[in-house]
């Protein structure tokens, strides 16, 4: 997110897109912050959920659907419920990590422009 070195600057540049001051601006350096730990933490989030899909009992999904539940039924009564404990550990985990930006928006942006990201 860097102006003059950054790769999303560059791209923008070279398709002839304006070029924001990510973490300079006020009204894009909260969003630049956010998205930058959700790159970060969603790749974890995304394989603990994997591993619970995985995990589950295809044949409760299946017998649903003969049954003749919709795909939506499917989801919300059967997959839903068995991913719950795997969400809620996904939920602590990104709660705890959380208190842990400090340091993410202290070295991105040193809590400014302004107060803007003032954690």
């Amino acid at each position: 997110m860097n102006v003059n070195f950054g790769w999303i600057d560059y791209f923008l540049g070279v398709v002839h897109l304006p070029q924001p001051d990510w973490l300079g601006s006020t009204s894009t350096s909260l969003v630049s912050v956010t998205l930058s730990d959700m790159v970060g933490g969603g790749s974890f989030d995304g394989i603990l959920i994997l591993a619970g899909l995985l995990g589950l009992d295809t044949e409760l999904a299946g017998a649903a659907a003969s049954d003749g539940a919709s795909g939506w039924q499917v989801f919300r009564y059967i997959t839903l419920p068995g991913l719950a404990p795997v969400l809620t550990i996904a939920v602590i985990f990104r709660t705890v990590d959380a208190f842990r930006k400090f340091e993410l928006i202290q070295l991105e942006t040193t809590g400014g422009p302004g107060i803007s990201t003032r954690s």
